[in-house]
């Protein structure tokens, strides 16, 4: 059998059931909401009665700081950019970890969606802005997941008894992207530091590469004969989706390029071409300058140049798979959710073509017909 009832010190329901091993189970809700918990408490006895419900042994418990570490360096380090793992520890170890322990939560199996929603609350009040926690939510999100597929714990805390997900990230309001007009681009490649950040700009421009992505660019993979781009992974780099694509090179990348003096295995590297150009405060710094020298806004940052090269790529009507393909995404609901003012405004001009394509033509003049 099976019932709800509520703790002193929860604001949640919990509930109490015989699982198919014939032991007594307790379990939050997740919820503080009565009418939840009865919907739940019905989801429950449908499994038990067709037999759904299969638990296997409690897990023992495991302190959270080790399956961080252990998280962090086996599955995130190895397998992640630098940029992205450092991202990941930086949320992990020095944002999720100490908020848990000052909630007494020092174990794997202490995390529940009550922390959760304090954790949020939390950050928020820290001054984390909405897009930020909504990442801090992914990233915790998927070091559970992996928790589950590991057999670290039974079953994902922030999933209720019919499998949905209950953990919202916050929403974040969808703002209109910031892009470079032609002229700023110019103003930019012309107030460049030397030819380097030129061609560097140009690349940018024209092909909508991430930063790290172009500062790691080999001449191997500048393929002059085929007219080509080949972004992909190496000993010194990973790409954010190890896959491999290849850009057309417009003809102003391509001078850009071929004007620029091969001494070394990088295209934009440091130290005649030996080492890349991977020093992240160095690069940010030589473009604010440029930026200033260009009379350009200063809160725009590099990543506007990947933002540029799709938003063009729409105005020119380009098939939005080709433009996922050519900037690295799976598919194309991300850049359907980034761009879709203007994915909406060239629909309207898309029939509006169509109507003048259509319209009646005007008779040049009457003609009288005599019988």
């Amino acid at each position: 059998m099976a019932s709800i009832y509520k703790l002193k010190n929860s604001p949640n329901w919990y509930i109490s059931f015989v699982g198919p091993d014939g032991k007594r189970r307790q379990e939050s809700l997740g919820t503080p909401v009565k009418g939840i918990a009865k919907e739940k408490l019905n989801e429950l006895r449908h499994k038990i009665d067709r037999g759904d419900l299969n638990l296997s042994v409690r897990a023992k418990k495991i302190p959270l700081r080790d399956f961080v570490a252990e998280y962090l360096s086996t599955f995130c380090q190895p397998n992640h950019a630098p940029a992205t793992y450092q991202l990941e520890s930086i949320i992990l170890k020095n944002n999720f970890l100490p908020f848990c322990e000052s909630q007494n939560v020092t174990a794997l199996s202490g995390i529940d969606l009550t922390l959760m929603e304090k954790y949020k609350a939390s950050r928020k009040k820290a001054g984390a802005s909405p897009s930020y926690v909504a990442r801090e939510i992914g990233v915790v999100k998927t070091a559970i997941t992996k928790a589950v597929a590991l057999g670290k714990l039974l079953k994902s805390p922030f999933k209720n008894l019919a499998g949905q997900n209950d953990l919202k990230a916050p929403k974040v309001p969808q703002t209109r992207v910031r892009i470079f007009s032609h002229d700023e681009y110019e103003r930019l490649r012309d107030a460049a530091l030397d030819a380097r950040w030129a061609a560097l700009i140009t690349t940018a421009y024209f092909t909508g590469m991430r930063s790290g992505e172009i500062q790691h660019l080999r001449w191997e993979d500048v393929l002059f004969d085929q007219n080509r781009i080949v972004v992909c992974s190496h000993e010194n780099f990973l790409t954010k989706d190890r896959k491999i694509r290849r850009i057309p090179m417009a003809e102003p990348c391509r001078r850009a390029l071929e004007n620029l003096p091969r001494s070394g295995e990088y295209v934009f590297g440091s130290k005649n071409g030996t080492t890349p150009f991977s020093n992240r405060s160095n690069f940010t710094r030589d473009f604010k300058k440029i930026k200033k020298r260009a009379g350009v806004d200063m809160s725009l940052v590099f990543y506007v140049f990947r933002h540029t090269f799709v938003s063009n790529l729409i105005m020119a009507n380009v098939p939005l798979s080709t433009i996922a393909e050519f900037v690295g995404h799976s598919s194309i609901r991300m850049i359907e959710r980034v761009y879709g003012h203007l994915i909406a405004s060239h629909k309207d001009e898309a029939i509006k073509s169509l109507e003048r394509l259509n319209a009646p033509k005007r008779p040049a003049g009457l003609i009288r017909v005599t019988a």
